[in-house]
C-alpha cells in the first residue's frame, strides 16, 4: 500500500485497536503548508476597502502599509479585517474576482455586517 496512510479510529466504547481503519491517499501536486489568502483591508485614513489575494499574508500587509503598492500607498495605514484561506490558487483568484463584483460586495457587507455596524457607532 505505497502512498496510503492508515488512520485508526476508536469504535464507540472501544479502543483504537478494535476499530476499523480508514485509508486515505495523500494529496499530490501541492505543498501541504501552502495556502493562498483572499484578504480584505480597510484604510484607517478613509475607511475604504481593498481586496486582494496572496501566498504570504503577513508580507503583503507589510507591503501595503510600507507604501510598496502605488494604489494603497495614498490610503495608508491599512488594517486586515477579513481573510479566507484556499489550497488552490485558482480558487483564491476566483474568489477575489467575485468579491470585487457588485454581488460580491453585497455578500461582504452581509458577512461583516456587525463589524461595519460597530464601525459606524464609533
Amino acid at each position: 500500500m505505497d502512498g496510503v496512510v492508515e488512520i485508526g479510529l476508536a469504535a464507540k466504547g472501544g479502543s483504537a485497536q478494535s476499530a476499523s481503519p480508514i485509508f486515505t491517499t495523500p494529496w499530490t501536486g501541492y505543498n501541504e503548508f501552502m495556502f493562498y489568502y483572499v484578504y480584505i483591508l480597510q484604510s484607517l485614513k478613509d475607511q475604504g476597502l481593498y481586496i486582494g489575494y496572496t501566498k504570504d499574508l503577513r508580507r503583503r500587509l507589510k507591503q501595503h502599509n510600507g507604501g510598496a503598492d502605488s494604489y494603497t500607498k495614498k490610503y495608508m495605514p491599512w488594517q486586515l479585517i477579513h481573510y479566507e484561506a484556499y489550497r488552490n490558487e485558482d480558487d483564491a483568484r476566483r474568489r477575489e474576482k467575485y468579491l470585487k463584483t457588485s454581488q460580491g460586495s453585497r455578500l461582504l457587507k452581509r458577512m461583516l455586517k456587525e463589524y461595519f455596524y460597530n464601525q459606524k457607532q464609533k
